[in-house]
């Protein structure tokens, strides 16, 4: 295979990636596929803007990793950030809950930016890795009347 100057080279060659994901919320998400499609160049993107006095928030979870128990820890990775142009009442989160585990904490911000990182988390042996999940969500809560976002842009999520 040539490659041409500017063409990109993927660093996902054998990985288990989500095939579902669900969605809720009064926000907005986009591309949602783009989180597993291998490219680490584009991203899906998790929305929610308040204005005025409102409250919004967004939400999406990838799910359905093959159905495979490793016998030594995998690690799943991450690669996303996010923005948040608002002050108060903003938070971009994201959790992994494998097996019995909920809720295990990969970030969480209220304000300000991040740049796209690849965060790791250790499933230990003996976990299906069926029962992973990905959770991100963005939520805003205006109450000065202005316009406030959160954006969070996931570019690949895959064990």
């Amino acid at each position: 295979m040539n490659l041409q100057i500017g063409q990109a080279l993927y660093a996902i060659v054998m990985a288990y990636l989500p095939t579902t994901y669900t969605i809720s919320g009064t926000g907005t998400v986009t591309n949602a596929a783009y989180a597993f499609d291998g490219n680490l160049d584009d991203s899906a993107s998790v929305t929610a803007t308040g204005t005025e006095t409102t409250t919004e928030s967004e939400s999406i979870t990838y799910q359905g990793f093959a159905d495979y128990t490793p016998s030594s820890p995998v690690t799943l990775t991450i690669v996303a950030n996010y923005d948040i142009s608002g002050t108060t009442g903003c938070s971009a989160t994201c959790s992994v809950g494998y097996g019995s585990e909920e809720g295990v904490g990969v970030f969480s911000g209220t304000s300000g930016s991040t740049f796209k990182t690849s965060y790791a988390v250790s499933i230990p042996a003996g976990v299906n890795l069926n029962t992973v999940t990905v959770s991100f969500g963005s939520s805003v809560q205006t109450t000065s009347g202005s316009t406030e976002e959160v954006f969070i842009y996931i570019y690949g999520i895959y064990i």
